[in-house]
């Protein structure tokens, strides 16, 4: 029996008999979202992880898989690139935002509990997965591009040069390596016990916004310039002013700019992962192909278009 722990204040485990003793937890942390405070400026609240740490030595629930983040590494503050890297490049991880400062001590939270005995004198076995960029059915970040570009009339303008390349991995292959970790932890738990593990599939390495491409050219938008059409100082002016705008409007409304600081510098790092980690470890294969993930995500944001009309 699995559960998946949402990532979100969960309450502290108090009387927990053993009739509600999972057989594994899925900590799901919080990806890149939209929250009241704007884009990626909510991290999943730290007490959330220990509860579930705790819970799992109150229950008896020896396996935990913990969903991580790739900017538990990177893109770091000083914008250095992390190309084809995998679980054991030399990275230097320096952050300022709460997300992926949360992120990493989170992270760090369940890898340190891997080993600690749980009720019943058997050792928890702990383990992160670290998706990249996800896209698919359901990707809000997707869904506003979509519909900024409808409001411009079909037309998106290049702000981060095409040479920046991204690693970006499908919602359902994502959850696929869930099932594979949660279902692999208890056979392989000496291999696998406080491990990470980049979640990667056969998504091609580009930009961003070429990426996004792949889905919105079919739908109907268009991208102009092959070269940024504004000059990088605009872009890091209009980040800063629109991160005072959401300082001096959060009393009053809810002000979520696409653009701030902190996006801007994750979509103009390059980071990429290159790895068979997971696929050493515990089996992993891409349950959807990329043609099968295009697919699907176009059909996606065409059936969005009809809410946004």
């Amino acid at each position: 029996q699995r559960r998946a722990a949402g990532g979100n204040g969960e309450p502290r485990p108090q009387g927990l008999g053993k009739e509600e003793s999972p057989g594994a937890f899925c900590r799901r942390g919080s990806f890149l979202r939209r929250g009241p405070h704007g884009y990626l400026d909510t991290p999943p609240p730290l007490p959330g992880t220990r509860n579930v740490i705790e819970a799992c030595v109150q229950t008896g629930t020896r396996f935990l898989v913990y969903t991580s983040s790739m900017e538990v590494v990177g893109p770091n503050t000083k914008g250095h690139p992390f190309y084809r890297g995998n679980e054991d490049t030399p990275y230097e991880a320096v952050h300022r935002h709460p997300y992926p400062c949360s992120k990493a001590l989170a992270e760090w939270l369940v890898l340190e509990a891997n080993g600690r005995k749980v009720r019943g004198g058997l050792p928890l076995v702990t383990c992160a997965l670290r998706p990249t960029g996800i896209y698919g059915e359901g990707h809000q970040i997707m869904r506003d591009f979509y519909r900024q570009g409808l409001r411009l009339g079909g037309w998106l303008f290049r702000a981060i040069p095409a040479s920046v390349e991204h690693g970006r991995v499908y919602v359902g292959n994502v959850a696929w390596m869930h099932v594979l970790a949660a279902r692999e932890l208890e056979q392989r738990a000496a291999l696998m016990g406080g491990q990470v593990y980049f979640c990667y599939d056969g998504s091609p390495y580009k930009s961003y916004e070429d990426f996004n491409m792949e889905f919105l050219g079919p739908c109907g938008l268009r991208l102009v310039g092959a070269r940024p059409l504004l000059p990088y100082w605009l872009l890091v002016f209009l980040a800063a002013l629109n991160a005072l705008l959401q300082w001096l409007l959060r009393p009053l409304v809810l002000y979520a700019p696409l653009l701030n600081p902190y996006t801007l510098a994750v979509a103009n790092t390059t980071f990429t992962v290159s790895t068979d980690k997971a696929q050493r470890h515990f089996g992993y294969e891409p349950l959807f192909s990329w043609e099968d993930s295009r697919t699907r995500t176009i059909l996606w944001v065409q059936a969005a278009r009809g809410s946004a009309q």
